[in-house]
């Protein structure tokens, strides 16, 4: 269990927090779970709570890092944490592919504080 400030591990996730690095965050379970099925390598999970989240991300039971409480808090970005926040490290896409297609619909979303509504969002913009 990781209990310190000082800890390399949560420096690393706090540097991603200021998003300057090569790294990024994913909170929640159905997002992390999403991003390792559609084939990102998590390069460690962060838990406050093992046994539930071993059970829906097996693929990346290898890379877990169980968060003292109070830690985790200082991080999560959500107001009610479902207790689970990945590393990955920051996908780069090139504008030529990102833009290709004419008939994309392209959604930038930054500091959603409900990870449900961004079903939403997605659901409109496929509208």
């Amino acid at each position: 269990m990781i209990t310190s400030k000082e800890n390399a591990w949560f420096k690393r996730v706090r540097e991603a927090i200021r998003e300057h690095g090569d790294e990024i965050l994913i909170e929640g379970p159905k997002a992390v779970e999403d991003a390792i099925a559609a084939g990102w390598k998590p390069i460690a999970v962060f838990v406050n709570d093992v046994e539930p989240a071993l059970s829906r991300l097996e693929p990346a039971k290898s890379r877990f890092y169980v968060l003292a409480r109070e830690l985790f808090k200082s991080i999560s970005d959500t107001k009610t944490s479902q207790g689970v926040i990945a590393l990955f490290e920051r996908p780069r896409w090139k504008a030529d592919v990102v833009f290709s297609r004419s008939d994309s619909v392209i959604v930038a979303l930054d500091g959603v504080q409900d990870p449900g509504n961004v079903g939403t969002i997605v659901r409109l913009a496929a509208a």
